[in-house]
């Protein structure tokens, strides 16, 4: 047996003692009942709140939203509203007792864990709660029928109903914000207090100091977002507690005022004065002046609440900018994470293709993966803006009701708009989408995408119109009955279009199944943003992975710049392309061997400028197989460029060549051969040259 020589580091065992006294310890028995005094005085405050003299529907609503927080604690709640019930039998007598059985069957419903946390649950116990057990009683007590029992008992559950909704969505067990948030519970505090009591203090109404509280808060919180919200609310509140009518204008106006001026040093309190004196006028009279000393005292106590209140508050509350910035630097930090998790992921296969360095076929493909990864980081990154401001924009100035929709994004500093219509209006109304975005905007934009003319459905797409547009024809010929060559013509994006050619060797089926998978995957990774470089060698592998046999293609892909005129070739194993200028030609050759050969492939771009007027011709290489001992085979088809007329169409020309390569081999087909050529015109919307050949 070898001897196995000890680590590094020993370690050795401790056992685990575990001293116990010979007495246990007497602990002394202690009892604590923690009463949530919050959630109590909200339900007694809430019950109180008495609506055009006679509707109660509050308590309940608010007890089933109670069972809807994290943490439900319903027998207080049930208590508060029991007694907020209690202090009105003075005053109501025997009409109140009905209420009791109808908070007693909420609070009992309530015990089933499973349903309690539906919308619709609640919504059915409430309806029953005042229409079958609150209205009939009412009637049994009062020993008559009144037909505005039921009446007064709809509207309280219709009310219940639309309190709850809002009271739950605060109590929710899944919302970050539920009804225990000090800030929230603090809130509803006041507003239960304002609709339940009419306490005097130092002979001001309690009710109105703290309506007048809300308002302002709102507006110093939210400004003109919030604030003209909750004042138009409060208003209609005051009209449903029967408050005075001057009071209810003062709400509605001083809220507008304040939601402008609240950002303003002492912008409240110029709010509530200016607001005083539009809604009672001048001299100020002495009933209406406890109204402004009510508004001033709100503003100071608003200038006294901490700002750490405050702004806890908004970033709570949905319209406020610390909401949206709250909102954004989340969706910041969430895609900050993604995007390091894919590059985790990334430098995962890197290291695994480190490691089976010596299987080159392995690490070539995780190398292949790592690449794909990182460019799915890139593309997260990219930023994508909603200008809202925009669309608004647009929407006003449109004015038609034939618009469905409007989206306008903000795309690394380019505008973006789509939309739909109801109809297919036939006369090309996105056109006059497009002005208004090039009025607005001070752009040149154009419609650079009908949905109509592709599916049917009516939509558009609408983007900086480019200075010109590429016209693109093609003329090819198979061998055998089918071509092993394949082209595709597509948009990058608003300002750039891509040519590409593939060449399958061999000829027939084959060939052609070959040269087509390469363009599609080719063209689809394009689409979505992989750099050519990348996706190249992406196929490559695919190419390898695919088949034993001698599977390869050529890639003769071109990216067009519409604004510049610049082109960039990416040749793979492909034939020579040629620029025409008048009668000059330029040569663009490339050295490389086709896919699907070699586990790694070079890729060397080379740019050139194409000018409006000039061609720009792409074969493959069984045009000039005809001269098989010709070293330099280009030549035969430059002189053809250099004799041919400048006035050809783009058709013409491709025409020409394909005859006259046709001709010079003896009228003979001995491979595949495909032209394609392309020019540089003016922009004209009328022109839509992005098709498939």
């Amino acid at each position: 047996m070898k001897h196995l020589e000890s680590s590094a580091h020993e370690y050795r065992v401790v056992p685990l003692e575990v001293r116990r006294s010979s007495k246990a310890r007497a602990r002394p028995l202690s009892f604590s009942l923690k009463i949530p005094v919050t959630t109590i005085l909200i339900g007694f405050f809430l019950s109180r709140a008495l609506l055009l003299d006679e509707l109660l529907p509050f308590g309940l609503a608010y007890l089933a939203a109670v069972y809807r927080s994290p943490r439900p604690r319903p027998g207080w709640a049930a208590l508060g509203v029991a007694a907020g019930y209690a202090s009105l039998a003075a005053e109501s007598g025997p009409v109140i007792y009905p209420y009791y059985a109808a908070t007693l069957l909420v609070w009992l419903v309530g015990v089933n864990q499973k349903m309690r946390q539906k919308n619709s649950y609640w919504v059915f116990w409430l309806l029953v709660s005042f229409l079958l057990v609150r209205a009939p009683l009412t009637i049994r007590w009062l020993g008559s029928s009144y037909p505005m029992i039921w009446f007064s008992a709809l509207s309280e559950a219709v009310i219940a109903v639309a309190a709850y909704s809002m009271f739950s969505v605060f109590a929710h067990k899944k919302r970050s914000y539920a009804l225990d948030v000090k800030e929230f519970q603090a809130g509803l505090l006041l507003t239960a207090i304002f609709l339940g009591t009419d306490l005097m203090v130092y002979q001001f109404p309690l009710r109105i100091l703290i309506m007048f509280y809300l308002v302002l808060a709102a507006a110093r919180v939210g400004q003109a977002g919030l604030a003209l919200l909750v004042g138009p609310m409060f208003t209609l509140i005051c009209l449903l507690l029967k408050l005075p009518l001057e009071l209810s204008v003062l709400v509605a106006v001083v809220s507008v005022i304040a939601g402008f001026t609240a950002h303003l040093p002492f912008g409240l309190l110029f709010a509530s004065l200016a607001g005083y004196l539009l809604a009672f006028g001048v001299p100020v009279k002495a009933e209406t002046v406890q109204y402004l000393i009510m508004l001033t005292l709100a503003a100071v106590a608003i200038y006294l609440t901490p700002s750490q209140r405050l702004r806890q508050l908004e970033r709570l509350l949905p319209g406020t900018k610390r909401y949206a910035l709250r909102q954004a630097s989340h969706a910041a930090r969430a895609q900050e994470i993604l995007e390091t998790r894919v590059e985790q992921f990334a430098q995962v296969f890197q290291e695994l293709a480190a490691v089976l360095e010596d299987s080159t076929f392995v690490a070539q493909q995780l190398e292949n993966l790592a690449q794909i990864i990182a460019q799915l980081r890139a593309e997260l990154s990219t930023e994508v803006e909603f200008a809202e401001a925009i669309e608004e924009k647009l929407w006003q100035n449109l004015d038609s009701a034939e618009l469905k929709e409007l989206t306008a994004l903000l795309h690394n500093g380019s505008y973006l708009i789509s939309g739909k219509c109801h109809t297919l209006c036939g006369a090309r109304w996105c056109d006059q989408v497009a002005r208004e975005c090039s009025e607005l905007l001070g752009g040149n934009f154009a419609v650079t995408r009908r949905r109509c003319l592709v599916s049917g459905q009516c939509g558009f797409d609408i983007s900086t119109k480019a200075r010109y547009v590429v016209d693109v024809k093609t003329a090819k010929i198979a061998q055998g009955q089918v071509s092993g060559d394949s082209n595709a013509i597509f948009a990058l994006s608003a300002n750039r279009v891509g040519l590409l050619i593939s060449d399958g060797m061999g000829t027939g089926e084959e060939a052609a199944s070959c040269s087509l998978a390469a363009i599609k995957l080719l063209e689809k990774m394009i689409r979505i943003g992989y750099e050519p470089g990348l996706a190249v060698k992406i196929i490559n592998q695919v190419l390898l992975c695919r088949s034993m046999n001698d599977t390869f293609t050529t890639i003769d892909f071109v990216i067009v710049d519409l604004e510049s005129g610049q082109l960039e070739f990416l040749k793979i194993g492909a034939a020579a392309s040629f620029i025409k200028r008048g009668r000059d030609v330029e040569v663009v050759q490339n050295h490389a061997l086709p896919v699907g050969i070699l586990n790694h492939v070079e890729i060397e771009p080379e740019r050139r400028l194409l000018y409006e007027g000039d061609y720009l011709i792409m074969i493959t290489d069984g045009v000039l197989e005809f001269q098989r001992q010709v070293v330099n085979k280009e030549q035969w088809l430059c002189s053809i460029l250099r004799r041919s007329d400048n006035g050809l169409s783009c058709q013409e020309l491709a025409n020409q060549l394909l005859l006259q390569s046709i001709d010079a081999a003896g009228g003979g087909v001995v491979d595949d051969m495909m032209v394609l050529v392309a020019k540089l015109i003016r922009n004209d919307p009328e022109i839509h040259p992005y098709q498939r050949s």
